[in-house]
């Protein structure tokens, strides 16, 4: 062990060339290991890289020391039991396989046998430390990750294993995109250092057409309009993937995490696909939902299903971790009793793989609620870009429909059912495209603008019911420009469950009590135009009731803006706020005030209403300067 422990103090210089103008190893001969076991050369000079210098000092003198060791590459555990084997002096080794059920008891009864009798006790796990004993956490000296080996490392075992002075055109990313085993046996004792290279080569060129071929066809980031400030975040980071497998940089100094939130429908899958695509990496997807349909959906097997993607991730890497329905994971703070212990458990757990099992793997997150993921998987250092995706605009949704479309209809056909279709995702707009193009197909004809307009406008609606539909949503627009609150678009092209849309802008991160009852009464308003212009309202007001209640009540019971300065609940937590009945008084009081309020507003603005009802029973859309001019004429 001792001509050991000296070949590696005596390699170190090759790792770091600064290292040769000083210190007592720069004045010895380099030595030359024998050409054999070159899996064990390069496991041993993994470890000793990663072992701090206090250490290095106690394997050099033959101290005893606990040592767990966690080889974030399942795939070099074995490699690297055999070279701890060489590396410490009389050892208990144990192996740990963090996929399986772990047996905490033969791993605290080996650790006490060595530390009884003197021994070291080495113990090595493959992924995670998921199947670690506490115990043994507890009682370790030192907690070593192994990373895959980089250039300079490969590089000091071909000087050693071949006896050469120089080695060269060894490619920067072969070590961690290879599997162990290829890697070592692209090195040949019985060759040479040249044909060695030569192998290293191309096994890098299948590691880079494997890449590219694993990719699932369509568009890059690139090709895609809309998503703002995460598209760039998308170009860059696939922009610094590059510097990195050039090594230029580190890992370290990638931003690796984000979150995508926005309403159902608006391409956040479709992003993290096209970002794989523009950073040409796998990707692994999965979700909450997944984990319980793929397990029996007990505690040790949803922790056991996270510790299985994230090792699938890192065996992957470098890849991206996509994490659907991030929402699904609750926020602690607002678990009640029942189950609080169960949640809390995988919450962590979830956590505690971000924070130590992320190696060279980017995690993207989705939800349509960010409101209720928990604010520790959200903070710095783990997911903490967060990126909104809004429905795209009329030049977005028209460059979606030339994707989806091809060279089928016209510029001026495109542009004109884009601006029809303001207000849709893109996901409408893919299956509104394939609907048309089926149906057209069937008929064994070529696809007409008319087909896409048919199909947006197919809503069964009565002129009564349309022109109800009008008053309602002018209603809306009329008190939004009355109150000082910008319209950007008004439709009543019928989405899902919805007869029309008026999109504003939001009332902002610092909303005082005016603007947040403000926003209240603009919705409001469609129930109270219809009220004013026909005497009664429909029922088709149930999410504008949503929202003026959800103000109004975050006014009283969450942001100490009403009678109350006590928070209560979260603004997103109504229901929990409606249990108590006194509030419930509350706001039912304080909702009638803002809608005698609307119905004086709107009774005022009647002529804007139905010159506004009018054009959008001829138009359908209106957008916002088109709103402006028409009342402006």
């Amino acid at each position: 062990m001792s001509q050991m422990i000296q070949d590696l103090h005596d390699l170190a210089p090759l790792e770091d060339p600064k290292s040769q103008s000083s210190g007592s190893h720069t004045a010895k001969p380099r030595k030359r290991l024998p050409r054999k076991d070159v899996d064990q050369h390069l496991g041993e000079r993994m470890i000793w890289r990663a072992c701090p210098p206090a250490l290095r000092r106690a394997i050099h003198r033959r101290r005893s020391v606990v040592v767990v060791i966690e080889a974030i590459r399942p795939d070099w555990a074995g490699i690297l039991h055999e070279a701890a084997q060489g590396l410490f002096r009389s050892t208990n080794i144990l192996m740990v396989d963090s996929s399986k059920k772990s047996k905490v008891d033969l791993q605290e009864a080996s650790l006490r046998s060595a530390t009884t009798g003197g021994l070291s006790f080495i113990i090595i796990c493959n992924g995670s430390l998921a199947g670690l004993s506490p115990a043994v956490a507890d009682a370790a000296d030192y907690c070593l990750q192994i990373h895959s080996p980089d250039r300079s490392l490969i590089t000091a075992t071909l000087k050693a294993a071949f006896e050469v002075d120089s080695v060269r055109n060894i490619p920067s990313r072969v070590g961690h995109e290879s599997s162990a085993a290829a890697l070592i046996a692209a090195i040949r004792p019985k060759e040479t250092a040249a044909r060695a290279i030569a192998r290293l080569r191309d096994l890098d060129r299948r590691n880079q057409d494997r890449s590219r071929h694993s990719l699932s066809p369509g568009p890059t980031l690139s090709d895609l309009d809309g998503y703002g400030a995460a598209k760039r975040w998308g170009l860059e980071l696939a922009d610094d993937l590059a510097a990195y497998r050039r090594g230029d940089v580190g890992w370290s100094e990638l931003s690796t995490a984000a979150i995508l939130h926005g309403r159902p429908g608006t391409g956040k899958t479709f992003f993290a696909s096209a970002l794989a695509r523009s950073c040409r990496v796998p990707m692994v997807a999965t979700s909450l939902g997944h984990l319980f349909s793929q397990t029996p959906g007990y505690l040790d097997s949803i922790v056991k299903g996270l510790d299985q993607v994230f090792a699938e991730a890192r065996s992957r890497a470098p890849c991206i971790l996509f994490i659907d329905e991030l929402d699904a994971f609750p926020d602690r703070a607002t678990l009640s009793g029942r189950g609080r212990d169960w949640w809390t458990t995988v919450v962590t757990h979830f956590l505690k793989l971000l924070d130590e099992a992320r190696d060279r793997v980017i995690v993207l997150g989705a939800t349509n609620m960010i409101h209720r993921i928990d604010a520790a998987i959200l903070r710095a250092g783990r997911i903490e870009r967060q990126f909104e995706i809004g429905p795209p605009g009329e030049a977005e949704l028209a460059n979606i429909f030339r994707f989806h479309l091809g060279a089928r209809l016209t510029t001026t056909e495109v542009d004109g059912i884009a601006r029809l279709a303001r207000g849709a995702t893109g996901a409408e707009v893919e299956f509104l495209v394939k609907t048309a193009i089926g149906q057209a197909r069937r008929e064994q004809r070529e696809l007409k603008v008319d087909d896409l307009r048919r199909l947006l406008l197919r809503d069964g609606l009565t002129d009564e019911e349309l022109h109800r539909i009008c008053i309602h949503e002018a209603g809306h627009a009329v008190a939004a420009m009355a109150l000082g609150i910008k319209v950007d678009l008004i439709s009543t092209v019928s989405q899902g469950s919805l007869g029309g849309v008026v999109i504003t802008e939001s009332a902002g991160r610092v909303a005082t009590r005016q603007r947040l009852e403000d926003s209240a009464v603009v919705s409001l308003a469609g129930r109270a135009a219809e009220t004013v212009v026909f005497g009664d309202a429909s029922a088709g007001s149930q999410r504008d009731l949503e929202a003026a209640t959800q103000c109004v009540a975050a006014v009283h019971g969450s942001l100490g803006l009403g009678s109350s300065i006590l928070h209560r609940a979260a603004p997103s937590e109504t229901s929990r706020l409606l249990a108590d009945p006194d509030f419930c008084d509350l706001l039912e009081a304080e909702l009638r005030i803002l809608d005698a309020r609307c119905v004086v507003l709107l009774t005022n603005h009647l002529q804007q209403i139905r010159t506004i009802a009018q054009a959008l029973q001829e138009h359908r859309v209106l957008t916002g300067d088109a709103l402006q001019a028409l009342l402006q004429s």
